[in-house]
């Protein structure tokens, strides 16, 4: 098979047992490639598998490892997401959030964002009906306009940011959060600061310096479409 790079994959092809003795010559040789492998060999018949290329794709570094196991992590759950975490306010996770919004739409993502605040917050303007009423007692209220709809109830706790995301109708969700956040996991930090990262290096798929975001951010968006576009083959193929 060939990827969608135009590569061929020799990993994950099917031959024939007569070529044990080439590859066994190979392997005594000076180049070992496999793609070395494939000219000495001969004819090959080349399959196009380009909607398969997250699955052909060689884990040979750290990073590809990540990845992978931020596939596994989304394969299952019914909205995907992704994680932006730092170890203390003002280092810029709107900012990076706000960028990679953006970004995803412009490859024709939906995105949601669910963002954790501690500290409380007041989402609907004071006077409005539908403040009025909450305050009167509603446990909840939602309004539906012609381009937007708004939900807010009342809680004795503050509710699990994963259970939200699961339910807004998106194609994936961003979670913004000082916590460690839920795998996989982007890190922002401001220059010079990744030694107090906080998140576990085996669930951080990026670490992100707020001043470095068109280096970071285009690189980061190409991993999330490839793994978006292998969920979308594994649930529809």
């Amino acid at each position: 098979p060939y990827s969608e790079s135009g590569k061929s994959e020799p990993m994950a092809g099917i031959y024939r047992p007569y070529i044990a003795s080439l590859i066994q010559s190979i392997l005594v040789g000076e180049n070992v490639s496999l793609h070395h492998a494939l000219d000495v060999i001969g004819h090959i018949e080349s399959i196009d598998a380009t909607d398969y290329s997250w699955e052909l794709s060689n884990i040979n570094r750290f990073e590809d490892y990540q990845w992978a196991r931020a596939l596994a992590e989304n394969e299952f759950r019914r909205v995907p997401l992704i994680s932006v975490v730092a170890s203390k306010r003002k280092t810029g996770k709107t900012t990076v959030v706000t960028r990679l919004v953006s970004e995803l739409q412009n490859i024709g993502l939906s995105v949601g964002v669910v963002k954790s605040d501690k500290h409380g917050f007041q989402m609907d303007h004071e006077g409005t009906d539908t403040d009025l009423v909450y305050k009167a007692g509603a446990d909840a209220v939602a309004i539906a306009g012609p381009t937007e709809t708004a939900i807010r109830i009342r809680t004795k706790e503050q509710s699990n940011l994963y259970e939200i995301s699961q339910f807004m109708p998106v194609d994936i969700v961003i979670l913004e959060t000082r916590s460690q956040g839920i795998a996989p996991i982007i890190e922002v930090t401001q220059e010079g600061y990744t030694e107090e990262l906080i998140s576990d290096p085996m669930d951080r798929v990026a670490t992100i310096e707020i001043g470095k975001l068109d280096q970071d951010v285009p690189e980061l968006v190409r991993h999330i479409q490839e793994m978006m576009r292998s969920l979308n083959g594994r649930r529809y193929c």
